[in-house]
């Protein structure tokens, strides 16, 4: 169960709200560059600047791409950005691991340097205004600084983190709980009807 404000909602309710960090982008961008990727390191300078998530158990994995640090920062944020309401949330759907697999198996060094960019720029802000990880920090205020660093970034376009938040979601619809019971998911469709009042459906189609 997510301890984001919006427990206890429906998705719905939760996109209507004021934060929206669900909302505010067309799904669609996804990861921009993508290509084998194995054995690919990040840059000495990129290193350099993913000082402040660096962390006694942030090491790499073998068969993973992000740090354990990093994975669980990218773990928070994408139960914050889609939390478990009636439906099961992103943790449910096991996104942060189809992105962590998608970045050792698809995605160019480009694109995995731009991923640890974004990441690096929420904990820092984190540690720059709390003094601490944002992982560290509690559920509520974890809400508070990435509504305000979503709405700073999307605004200034920072493609960065509009390419994080974008896998997210897509990453979630993909997902077979975010196809089947967030959406509207039905095998066999029947005949085409142009024109259906939104009421007698509930969700939008998954097919």
């Amino acid at each position: 169960m997510s301890s984001s404000p919006s427990s206890g909602f429906s998705r719905r309710q939760l996109l209507s709200g004021s934060a929206r960090l669900a909302g505010g982008l067309a799904v669609g961008g996804g990861l921009s560059a993508c290509g084998s990727s194995e054995g690919k390191e990040p840059t000495d300078e990129l290193a350099a600047k993913l000082a402040g998530l660096t962390t006694r158990d942030a090491v790499r994995r073998p068969g993973h791409f992000f740090s354990v640090a990093q994975f669980r920062l990218l773990e928070r944020i994408s139960d914050l950005i889609i939390p478990d309401t009636d439906t099961p949330g992103a943790l449910a759907a096991g996104v942060p691991q189809v992105i962590d697999r998608m970045m050792v198996t698809w995605a160019l060094a480009e694109t995995q340097g731009e991923w640890l960019e974004g990441l690096a720029a929420i904990d820092t802000r984190a540690r720059r205004e709390h003094g601490m990880a944002f992982v560290g920090l509690e559920p509520a205020v974890q809400f508070d600084l990435l509504s305000r660093h979503d709405a700073d970034a999307l605004s200034n376009g920072d493609q960065n983190y509009r390419q994080i938040k974008s896998t997210i979601v897509e990453a979630y619809y993909s997902s077979e709980p975010g196809a089947t019971k967030e959406l509207r998911y039905d095998p066999v469709p029947g005949p085409y009807q142009g024109c259906v009042p939104f009421e007698e459906i509930g969700r939008t189609w998954a097919t």
